[in-house]
């Protein structure tokens, strides 16, 4: 049980650093600039859905957002994908609380299975 509780806790540590680092690599193809919030409906669940207008290289383009509190008018930032500016993306930086939640649970894990490994020599 011991060696399960150790390899569990180095796979969780190790899960949780390979979706930062996919994460970092992941948002280095995004592109950032501000958009204009140009018309809003609220989805029947509430969320407020924008019609955004932005800009990228001098080209305009018109995409939607999902998120509450802005109004026509507002300006938003954007991410978008630089090899298709016409897509806008949500920045996977989300994947970070996921990816530190792991690895603390993995430390946990470890730490646990130290301890008991330690309690039950003494014995």
């Amino acid at each position: 049980m011991r060696k399960f509780g150790k390899v569990l806790s180095v796979s969780l540590v190790v899960a949780g650093i390979a979706l930062i680092v996919t994460s970092f690599v992941v948002s280095q193809s995004y592109g950032k600039t501000t958009a204009e919030i140009i018309s809003t409906v609220t989805s029947e669940v509430g969320f407020d859905v924008h019609s955004v207008k932005y800009s990228v290289d001098g080209v305009e383009y018109i995409g939607s957002r999902t998120s509450s509190g802005e109004s026509v008018g507002d300006s938003m930032t954007v991410f978008y994908d630089k090899n298709n500016p016409a897509m806008l993306e949500t920045p996977s930086t989300q994947l970070v609380p996921i990816a530190c939640f792991l690895m603390g649970l993995g430390l946990v894990v470890g730490i646990f299975s130290f301890f008991k490994k330690k309690g039950r020599a003494s014995e």
